[in-house]
């Protein structure tokens, strides 16, 4: 049983709508009446290859050398989304387990999930790290205030690959009545995004002038810290 479903991008910025549109993006839902095994291991018979869709670069971040790839299916009562995270060999992902709606969550790296349907007031977030910690709330969209009293009912279950692989693979289940989602009529915006943070160390030489004898003197480099946040997406989106 296959039932088309189309989705538009819908664009979020953190907890503030910004725009809407700027780009259009669709992507087709398949119904199953069957559903997974939530572990983390992606069964072939219920995830199609060709249903996965890769992440590309959000905002003008360089091209991505931890790709990110997702994929989305449905029945009568749930949304799932199977979601697979390639990190750097010799880097762990970033974060930890955390209690539930810890704000410090957006410290780590993180998969954010945004829900509109069209017509409503709010929007839906789901923000979730690699070790199964959740953020949820809903937002007013012409208040911008984010109401942490909702949530999700998300289930998720999270594998590790290691080895010539440094990868996360999370295998989501989402209630639809929790969304506001009607089955029947199953058109609404959505994007993922996945946003990860790292501390560059970069070595400053620092020098000093002596404006009285016009001497320099030299002195050794110095360990700064920067933090560089790449950003990617289910969907292409354009500059705001």
């Amino acid at each position: 049983m296959k039932s088309t479903l189309f989705i538009i991008l819908f664009s979020f910025n953190f907890l503030r709508v910004f725009s809407q549109d700027p780009y259009s993006g669709q992507y087709e839902i398949r119904k199953t009446s069957k559903s997974p095994i939530l572990d983390g291991v992606l069964e072939t018979t219920f995830w199609p290859k060709n249903s996965f869709k890769d992440f590309v670069p959000k905002y003008c971040t360089p091209m991505l050398n931890q790709p990110t790839r997702a994929s989305l299916l449905m029945d009568d009562s749930f949304l799932y989304i199977a979601i697979q995270a390639t990190n750097n060999l010799n880097e762990d992902f970033n974060g930890k387990p955390r209690e539930f709606d810890d704000p410090k969550i957006f410290e780590d790296d993180v998969l954010e999930i945004l829900f509109h349907n069209d017509g409503s007031v709010i929007y839906h977030h789901i923000v979730i790290n690699f070790y199964g910690a959740v953020y949820d709330s809903f937002t007013r969209i012409e208040r911008g205030e984010a109401e942490l009293s909702w949530n999700s009912g998300l289930s998720c279950a999270i594998s590790k690959t290691t080895g010539l692989l440094n990868q996360r693979t999370l295998e989501l289940k989402i209630p639809l009545q929790n969304l506001n989602i009607n089955p029947k009529q199953p058109n609404f915006r959505f994007n993922i995004s996945r946003s990860q943070q790292r501390i560059l160390k970069i070595k400053a030489p620092i020098d000093e002038s002596n404006t009285k004898d016009k001497k320099r003197k030299k002195i050794a480099p110095k360990d700064l810290e920067r933090i560089m946040i790449t950003e990617s997406s289910f969907f292409q989106i354009g500059e705001n």
